[in-house]
């Protein structure tokens, strides 16, 4: 990948055309302007208002200066990069707060109770369809779980 020779300027990931950044902010700044203004020659043609900068809370100030030109907007992406220093979802996981990744874990185990539920209640009068439902259906219950449960670490007891 041509952006690969920029690993120099952030910590980064790449999932097919998504790049993720980590660093300093005044290095990630940067490596966003160059993105910005050498990936339309490789064909890469960023866009902000789909980015997101996820902060510190006690760094949230200076994050906000250093993004200062890229239209950084708290809450909203229609016009420039969202920024937040909450959390957010990134490739199917959480990312942020511990607050932010306990609300991320608890939405996903309601969801996975409910289907459960739902299917075992179809079970009661049609168990051949419960089970083709909770084995080959497009989104099984089954398959999401233990990808989730890897990818997310476990909220700390407090």
């Amino acid at each position: 990948m041509a952006f690969y020779a920029l690993s120099g300027l952030s910590n980064h990931v790449w999932y097919a055309d998504d790049a993720t950044g980590c660093d300093k902010i005044v290095r990630l700044k940067t490596w966003f302007d160059l993105l910005l203004a050498k990936g339309p020659i490789y064909g890469y043609y960023p866009k902000p208002t789909k980015c997101i900068l996820v902060s510190k809370p006690e760094h949230a100030d200076h994050a906000r200066a250093v993004f200062k030109g890229t239209e950084v907007d708290e809450g909203g992406k229609d016009t420039g990069v969202e920024f937040t220093v909450e959390g957010t979802r990134h490739l199917g996981a959480a990312t942020g707060t511990a607050d932010f990744k306990a609300q991320f874990v608890k939405k996903k185990v309601s969801t996975w109770v409910a289907a459960v539920r739902k299917i075992s209640q179809i079970a009661h009068s049609q168990p051949h369809a419960a089970y083709a439902a909770f084995t080959l259906s497009p989104t099984p219950v089954d398959f999401h779980l233990p990808i989730d449960a890897r990818d997310l670490q476990a909220p700390q007891a407090t």
